[in-house]
């Protein structure tokens, strides 16, 4: 889920195939309301799709990601091809967090995979990017999995209960920025055409019955 001013927005992302940066998979993603149950968002595929795979589990936030994103269209012919991502900020994970700047294009309805290609040959071209093999969402997943390690070895016990850490607090990762510069250079080639949006996103897994945590 993710909270972009006022409007929360919920997306359910299949299995993806990853080459060289390239994501591809399937997506499902509908605006819903204050709720975080499923039942309660409007009714369409996401909704089907997210309660057959709880199968009446409840949610709880498991990682957090709070973006600053910077982004514009790329356009062939007058149609938008691709969008253009610029992203700053941080995931956080049972206590622990880690930094991200990267840049994402992702293919838009009336792009072809071709587009995609011509557009990140251009990028790579032109700035010393590097293919990001591992989603925002992994590299979160990853962090809590290091965090919930971390409280098993500083257990007493060195027990079995898991912690439910939760933190208050597009996606096809192309290309991770190893330098300010860069992005700065980024920034300039995005021009006046650019807008930032602040997007903050929140993770929710099944959480077993009888698990602790609030």
């Amino acid at each position: 889920m993710r909270l972009i001013g006022q409007r929360r927005i919920a997306t359910l992302k299949g299995a993806a195939t990853v080459r060289d940066g390239m994501y591809e998979r399937d997506e499902w993603e509908a605006e819903i309301g204050p709720s975080d149950d499923p039942a309660d968002w409007p009714a369409g595929e996401l909704r089907d799709r997210v309660l057959a795979l709880l199968g009446g589990a409840p949610v709880a936030p498991e990682l957090s990601m709070r973006t600053l994103r910077h982004h514009v269209y790329a356009e062939r012919g007058g149609a938008r091809v691709a969008e253009l991502s610029l992203d700053e900020g941080d995931i956080s994970a049972g206590g622990l967090a880690q930094h991200f700047r990267e840049l994402e294009a992702e293919l838009l309805r009336d792009g072809t995979r071709a587009d995609l290609d011509e557009l990140v040959g251009l990028l790579r071209a032109r700035f010393p990017l590097a293919p990001e093999n591992r989603s925002k969402l992994a590299r979160g997943l990853a962090l809590l999995d290091e965090a919930n390690a971390r409280s098993t070895v500083d257990s007493p016990a060195g027990g079995g209960l898991r912690a439910n850490h939760a933190n208050p607090a597009r996606e096809r990762p192309m290309a991770g920025l190893p330098s300010n510069r860069l992005g700065q250079a980024l920034g300039e080639l995005l021009g006046a055409s650019a807008r930032g949006v602040l997007e903050r996103r929140a993770l929710v897994r099944p959480r077993p019955r009888g698990e602790l945590g609030p």
